[in-house]
């Protein structure tokens, strides 16, 4: 928020990009304050939205890669895994692999999230 203005993006690449092995990095600043959940995350390439206007597969199916999210004021940074467990069960509701990393201010500054 700066001045009383909020900004978000949302990309779809839907149809235009995907690959299978490699590293996606992205610059970005987060937004200060409380009551926000910043997040930089990626779906499969086979997601089919609510609507299914494209892909096949729907949510956790189709997978999930939480590269960056903002939590506790943006005092703590999360990355979470989505999708099927190998053992048959899936992880609806939220849940998946994630691994937190407490951090001073992730929104004082530019970063190089991947």
């Amino acid at each position: 928020m700066n001045d009383g203005v909020w900004s978000a993006a949302r990309l779809w690449t839907a149809n235009k990009v995907t690959f299978q092995f490699g590293k996606l990095e992205i610059r970005a600043k987060f937004p200060e304050g409380n009551f926000n959940w910043p997040a930089i995350w990626m779906l499969g390439a086979n997601y089919a939205p609510p609507n299914k206007i494209f892909g096949t597969t729907q949510w956790p199916e189709s997978g999930e890669l939480d590269i960056a999210e903002g939590l506790a004021g943006n005092s703590v940074d999360q990355g979470t895994i989505h999708g099927l467990d190998s053992s048959g069960g899936d992880w609806r509701g939220g849940a998946g692999v994630t691994a937190v990393a407490p951090l001073a201010n992730i929104s004082d500054a530019f970063h190089v999230w991947g």
